[in-house]
């Protein structure tokens, strides 16, 4: 049986034991720091966009980065933990100097559209939940098509800026019907809102033909950030999710959707809720170490 002496020894050594992280944490985080400050000079370099000079700086910098952290089978903890450290340096080091690095040009982000128009099947909800979404589209009209896939065509071929389908509801989770619609016609979430009904709540989404900026200035509720994961290391889904963690961002939904090039493969689209301040950092990452990802977009819930 253990005695009080006993027990003060290992509480001792798991203090020093703690010191001794928590110095290595602090040292691996200023090598962490200078990395980032190096690459800031080829992100400071741009134009309007991060050319082909930062994505090479990159490349040797994330060798020795991983080199700190001991190589590619260090434990992903420690590896998301560097990983978000150096793109949350990164931007902060970028600001810092003078030339910020905005989730507009890290995203591929469209202006927005001079067609102020939006489209969706009239009803009682749907009424309300294109009140909401009014609030936030300037000079917002709509047009009232005869069909949900009519309503996309509507966004599809120009003829209105955007359009309002309802993609979730309290009973039955997500609809799948419209999210199908979503990915046939290419369109884009930029914002969301919820509308009680007789049944429960509703949850609509403002689509567009690409990802506007207002998506990232809009007063909201919160911020969310989606993306499709095609990797099939299952260590790079973990870092993700890792980085993610990292940088406050809290998993809210998951999805597989079947790879339509791949018979009997799956992709993983992961919603993120997250902080404003946490946006460039994530985006910096997905284009840092994830290029492949599909469909990124953030959306603002009204």
């Amino acid at each position: 049986m253990m005695n009080e002496n006993d027990l003060d020894a290992v509480t001792r050594n798991c203090e020093k034991a703690q010191n001794r992280i928590g110095k290595a944490y602090e040292i691996a985080r200023y090598h962490v720091y200078e990395l980032a400050y190096l690459l800031s000079d080829a992100a400071l370099d741009r134009e309007k966009t991060l050319g082909e000079e930062f994505f090479a700086a990159y490349k040797e910098v994330r060798r020795r980065l991983y080199s700190a952290e001991g190589s590619q089978t260090a434990p992903h903890s420690e590896l998301a933990g560097a990983l978000a450290s150096f793109c949350s340096a990164v931007c902060d080091i970028c600001a810092e100097r003078g030339g910020p690095l905005s989730p507009v040009e890290l995203a591929e982000t469209e202006s927005e559209p001079e067609n102020s128009k939006i489209a969706y099947m009239r009803n009682s909800v749907s009424d309300e939940a294109y009140r909401i979404f009014s609030t936030a589209v300037k000079n917002a009209s709509v047009v009232y098509p005869e069909s949900f896939a009519a309503v996309c065509e509507e966004v599809y071929y120009g003829r209105t800026g955007y359009c309002i389908l309802p993609y979730e509801t309290s009973e039955e989770s997500t609809l799948s019907g419209f999210t199908r619609l979503i990915r046939k016609y290419e369109l884009c979430p930029n914002m969301v809102c919820s509308v009680p009904t007789e049944q429960g709540v509703t949850r609509f989404v403002l689509l567009g033909r690409g990802q506007y900026a207002s998506a990232y200035s809009v007063r909201c509720k919160r911020r969310y950030l989606r993306t499709t994961v095609f990797a099939a290391e299952q260590a790079a889904f973990s870092r993700l999710c890792g980085v993610a963690g990292e940088l406050k961002a809290v998993i809210r939904k998951t999805e597989s959707i079947p790879v339509a090039w791949n018979d009997g493969r799956y992709a993983i689209t992961v919603t993120f809720e997250l902080p404003d301040s946490a946006i460039s950092p994530f985006l910096l990452y997905l284009a840092l170490e994830m290029p492949e990802c599909d469909g990124t977009a953030v959306y603002a819930e009204l």
